[in-house]
């Protein structure tokens, strides 16, 4: 009788154990579980929840196995870096930061799962040609469209949206470069912005509505001012040329490129809240 009670007691402290050690799974998306620790990280937005496993359902579609010992041996890599380069190699020093930030040791696990897995899919992509990186064949659509050579205006902070209405008017009347420099401001990085060179970038980089903006503007033509995560902007599209697009030839076949996979990564979340 006391050994069957023992056995027992020892299965429920197993039982215990094996349930502190692991996240309670909370939902399911697209097939893919989702435990209380990655639910809690994105306050159960299950938009962003599935943006965050759209990598794995990615590799699971071209048959990428983030199982295999080389992928886990690259993730275990990964984070001895991260621990050198953060933390000077102390795990007591990660561990407070763990448990300020309220992270487990799995999440934070993951976290560094999913970061080494959407950096080899997007190198695997590449090298499949599913992300082309030619830069012959990518200069005509960039030319067509496929890019877009913007200058803006942004404003932070209180006030911003007066101040970007200000600049809009100003604009009517006065070049967009003398517009710029009078609404200048010092980034928190320490940097000028607004009268700077122009961005010139390929579809797939920025906040969605900020590209829809971008793109949807006649060359000359100024937006009316509109609000972005990076604040209350107004933007202006400029030619892009031939000469530019050579001058910028790599920076634009890395941007179409990232565009691209951020795309591939955009779709495969959506399929998954079907």
């Amino acid at each position: 009788m006391k050994k069957t009670v023992l056995i027992i007691t020892c299965i429920i402290l197993a039982v215990i154990m094996a349930s502190c050690g692991e996240a309670k799974i909370v939902k399911n998306i697209g097939g893919y579980d989702v435990d209380e620790d990655l639910d809690a990280l994105y306050d159960g937005d299950d938009g962003a929840i599935s943006l965050f496993l759209s990598p794995y359902a990615v590799a699971d579609k071209i048959g990428y196995d983030y199982r295999s010992e080389e992928f886990l041996a690259k993730c275990e890599a990964e984070r001895a870096r991260m621990l050198s380069e953060a933390y000077g190699g102390d795990e007591d020093a990660l561990e407070d930061e763990l448990k300020a930030a309220s992270i487990t040791e799995a999440l934070y696990e993951k976290l560094i799962e999913r970061d080494v897995l959407t950096d080899a899919l997007y190198f695997k992509l590449i090298s499949d040609g599913e992300i082309s990186q030619d830069a012959a064949s990518l200069k005509a659509e960039f030319l067509s469209g496929g890019a877009v050579r913007v200058k803006r205006i942004v404003t932070t902070g209180e006030g911003a949206k007066d101040a970007i209405e200000g600049a809009a008017e100003m604009a009517k009347t006065s070049s967009f470069e003398d517009t710029m420099k009078k609404y200048a401001f010092m980034s928190p990085a320490g940097e000028i912005g607004n009268y700077e060179d122009s961005f010139v970038f390929a579809r797939g980089n920025y906040d969605e509505k900020y590209e829809s903006v971008c793109f949807s503007l006649e060359v000359g033509e100024i937006s009316e001012p509109f609000e972005t995560d990076a604040g209350w902007c107004i933007v202006k599209r400029y030619e892009l040329t031939e000469e530019i697009v050579d001058k910028m030839q790599n920076d634009l076949v890395v941007s179409y490129g990232e565009g691209s996979f951020s795309k591939i990564l955009s779709d495969a979340a959506s399929e998954l809240l079907k």
